[in-house]
């Protein structure tokens, strides 16, 4: 999927001085942000930080806090409740022109936030990212990278992918002539884990291993071949759903 930078913003969430050290491989999910800044200020995507309880935790990395304005400073775990949408708003929203202000105000259209894909990374993956990134899903199009979050240890980071992973479940219930039509056509949906392949599916068990010897396949096996089905029984990659590197 292609982000296009004159539609984007990004967002870098409590990398702060005093709480890095404590991250799992913080370092190098500096040196990832760090990446990101220096990419979005070459492309002229607008920048925003947020900093938790920085009496506490630190000021943002200086390294970071120079590519940025002034920091978005909170105390809730959602940089949300804190105001960041109203944040990006305002700097999605082209400025109005000077002949604007002649044109009575009930005849003025609305100007529409013209960014509205939200890069996101940060700290801690499974708490204030997290947060933030749920908040912001019904105004933006959110775009969480990987390889700059993490949590305090890798397997809190590693729930926070899981709960986005779930998420799915929780945007369907907005949706209810989606669920009733899956359910009438007895639809199911499997997400296949990173460490998973599509024939540890019990649907596909029986092909674990076997050539399929088929136009599309060549010979190979299923699980060379396909990373998730179509169908009634639909399936897909972990990466697939949130977009992470490894998507196809």
């Amino acid at each position: 999927m292609l982000i296009e930078s004159n539609a984007s913003q990004l967002v870098l969430i409590d990398l702060q001085a005093k709480l890095l050290p404590a991250i799992f491989e913080g370092s190098q999910v500096l040196q990832n942000a760090l990446r990101l800044a220096k990419a979005a200020q070459m492309m002229r995507v607008p920048i925003t930080v947020t900093e938790q309880y920085p009496e506490g935790l630190g000021a943002t990395v200086p390294d970071l806090a120079e590519f940025a304005r002034e920091p978005l400073v909170k105390t809730e775990f959602s940089a949300v409740d804190a105001g960041l949408i109203e944040v990006l708003t305002e700097i999605g929203t082209p400025k109005a022109s000077p002949n604007a202000k002649s044109v009575p105000k009930h005849l003025q259209k609305p100007r529409e936030n013209e960014r509205t894909s939200i890069i996101v990374a940060g700290v801690e993956a499974h708490v204030c990212v997290l947060q933030t990134v749920m908040g912001l899903l019904d105004d933006f199009d959110v775009y969480l990278v990987t390889d700059a979050c993490s949590s305090r240890t890798e397997r809190n980071r590693d729930a926070a992918y899981d709960r986005l992973a779930l998420l799915f479940t929780h945007l369907l219930p907005k949706q209810p002539l989606v669920i009733s039509n899956m359910v009438a056509a007895g639809a199911a949906l499997h997400i296949i884990g990173r460490d998973q392949v599509t024939t540890d599916l019990p649907e596909w068990r029986h092909d674990k291993g076997r050539p399929i010897y088929e136009p599309t396949y060549n010979g190979k096996t299923r699980d060379e071949r396909t990373r998730g089905m179509g169908g009634r029984l639909t399936s897909c990659g972990e990466e697939n759903l949130l977009q992470l590197p490894r998507d196809r």
